[in-house]
């Protein structure tokens, strides 16, 4: 008897539709931050009250942007993890391995705007806070999403080419 593979290609869809509706309500939310940012009042003539509240506005925004961010990131390596056939390894195209790392360095870099923006206002401590939140994202995500899916995609073609 043979044992038919599960397909998971449905599910895959979907991931990949959460993700599109995960990046347009990211960009919707850098929108938010930056018409917040140009409307932004000279903080050093507000009470300490209201130049808390619109700074935690603010942050709460970028924190909200990041999660986005890293669930756009999740839905696609999942999407990856689910695809039945890999190439084999050593057998993959020099300008895929150079779009892998460009990939990974845009990642990388696309959290480090908006701490830019911040610092343009002169909002320091938010900015230095953003970055922060940027930096531990990433750190989930290239330590603990990426390192699944390798492990994952290494089981795979030990099992559909039987490589070590």
């Amino acid at each position: 008897m043979v044992k038919s593979k599960p397909d998971y290609s449905e599910y895959r869809k979907h991931i990949i539709s959460l993700a599109s509706v995960m990046t347009f309500l990211a960009g919707f939310t850098f929108t938010v931050i930056t018409l917040l940012l140009t409307q932004l009042p000279d903080l050093s003539s507000l009470a300490l009250s209201i130049n808390f509240l619109w700074q935690f506005t603010l942050f709460f925004l970028a924190v909200l942007f990041y999660l986005m961010l890293f669930i756009v990131f999740y839905c696609l390596v999942i999407s990856i993890i689910l695809v039945r056939d890999l190439i084999p390894k050593g057998t993959m195209p020099t300008a895929a391995k150079i779009y892998n790392v460009a990939y990974a360095l845009i990642w990388l870099l696309i959290g480090i705007p908006l701490s830019l923006m911040f610092l343009l206002w002169n909002l320091i401590y938010l900015a230095l806070a953003a970055a922060i939140v940027w930096v531990l994202i990433i750190i989930v995500l290239f330590g603990l999403i990426l390192r699944r899916g390798q492990v994952h995609i290494h089981r795979v073609r030990e099992r559909l080419h039987g490589e070590e």
